[in-house]
């Protein structure tokens, strides 16, 4: 019997050689399938996109994975070593816009440094460019072809104006002053220009910020931009604002304030004020300190900040009260109003400070009284005041100049200022 030949099962091996190419061609190309399918799937929506009316747009939808130091709770704004823990660069990406807007008084009592502070500020009013998946133009659908890495992504098709329903902003309209009021040292880092953009009608708000301001630059924006608006002159805002900046307000804003509001305001430094405004405030103050009028000193120490708008009728009143008025608040007077005194409500008004006047003879105020009243009336005040006014018909003498006649003209003019002169003297003596 023939013996048969043992062959060898290659039609075996083959099989399994074609299963090993099969699975080193399936993990070769496994990494890049993925990839190529989303790129096929990404041009094709864009080709789309730009024969449609609508806007294609891809969004990956997953969980943020910049912050590294851990994201800032509410709970966690309060910590005093809060600025430490994070730089500028961590709190740019660890502090959502929500906890920022919810807890910006916690964060604005914290030593931040500038840098931080700079992130806070650009935080507050930047516009975030996020899909609303809530927008009624929004439409999702999951990718459930071949080759997505991440169930989670998912690819958003949404027209222009979900873009638009999903852009938000912590104050798109600017900082209104209710979170200005809350901003403690995050208002060092704005700019005078960002303040003349801001609307501050509550006394409340411009206190609050002018107290955490860092430079009187700074200060006296916020001060004029309060005063170019709406809000109300009371106590706070009085007190907030100064005589000085309020001196910038228009006559007609003056004239708004409340005798009740002023009487209970700390005293004012007005003497930067235009006349007309003195007058306005002084006679607020009058009304508001009526009620003191019984007794002239107390009256007068509270209507003194005020007094340069006093009438002569109002500076008679006070002298009768012997209120002894020093040098520095009579020459803040109305010289026009002051002109009208009598030497003797001059002696009354200034009382024991009446010498003050001789050490300040050449000032506008005191040359102005004595250049309207006569030699006796400014001897009279026995403390050596020169100079007076000439009563009328003394001293005006007219000759007929004489044509060609140079020698003439000039006698006539030498015996002008010698009858002048002699005039005053006779004055003088009597």
């Amino acid at each position: 019997m023939m013996q048969k030949t043992v062959l060898p099962n290659w039609t075996f091996s083959l099989k399994i050689m074609m299963v090993n190419i099969a699975m080193g061609f399936f993990v070769a190309t496994s990494n890049t399938q993925p990839a190529f399918a989303e790129k096929v799937l990404e041009t094709s929506l864009n080709e789309q996109s730009e024969k449609s009316p609508q806007m294609l747009v891809k969004a990956r939808v997953k969980r943020a994975t910049a912050c590294t130091q851990g994201f800032i709770t509410p709970e966690k704004t309060t910590y005093f070593l809060l600025p430490t823990v994070y730089s500028a660069a961590t709190l740019d990406t660890c502090l959502n816009n929500s906890v920022l807007a919810a807890n910006l008084t916690e964060l604005g009592n914290l030593a931040f440094s500038t840098d931080q502070l700079l992130v806070i500020k650009r935080k507050l009013a930047e516009k975030t460019a996020v899909l609303d998946l809530t927008s009624p133009h929004f439409h999702q659908r999951k990718i459930l072809a071949w080759g997505t890495r991440n169930p989670n992504e998912s690819v958003a098709i949404c027209d222009r104006n979900s873009i638009e329903d999903g852009r938000r902003s912590i104050y798109p309209g600017g900082l209104p002053q209710e979170e200005i009021q809350k901003l403690g040292i995050i208002i060092t880092v704005y700019t005078t220009e960002n303040i003349s953009q801001w609307i501050i009608t509550d006394p409340d708000a411009l206190a609050a910020a002018i107290q955490n301001s860092g430079s009187a630059e700074m200060i006296n924006a916020l001060q004029s931009n309060y005063l170019k608006g709406s809000g109300v002159l009371d106590v706070t805002a009085l007190n907030a604002i100064g005589g000085t900046m309020l001196c910038t307000a228009s006559e007609e804003k003056l004239k708004t304030i409340l005798p009740t509001e002023l009487k209970k305001a700390k005293p004012l430094d007005i003497s930067t004020c235009s006349q007309a405004k003195k007058d306005i405030l002084f006679g607020i103050a009058n009304v508001a300190f009526q009620d003191k009028a019984g007794n002239p000193k107390a009256y007068y120490n509270l209507l003194k900040p005020y007094v340069g708008g006093a009438l002569v009728a109002d500076l008679q009143s006070l002298a009768a009260g012997k209120i002894m008025m020093d040098y520095e608040t009579f020459k803040g007077l109305n010289p026009t109003e002051v002109e009208k005194l009598t030497p003797q409500n001059i002696r009354d008004l200034l009382g024991v400070n009446l010498n003050s006047l001789k050490e300040n003879e050449n000032q506008e105020i005191v040359q102005h009284w004595i250049n309207t009243h006569t030699a006796s009336e400014v001897k009279s005040l026995g403390i050596g005041l020169q100079g007076a006014i000439f009563p009328a018909g003394l001293g005006n003498f007219h000759f007929w100049e004489i044509p060609g006649s140079a020698s003439v003209n000039n006698y006539s003019l030498l015996l002008s200022i010698c009858i002048a002169v002699m005039s005053i003297t006779m004055q003088w003596l009597l």
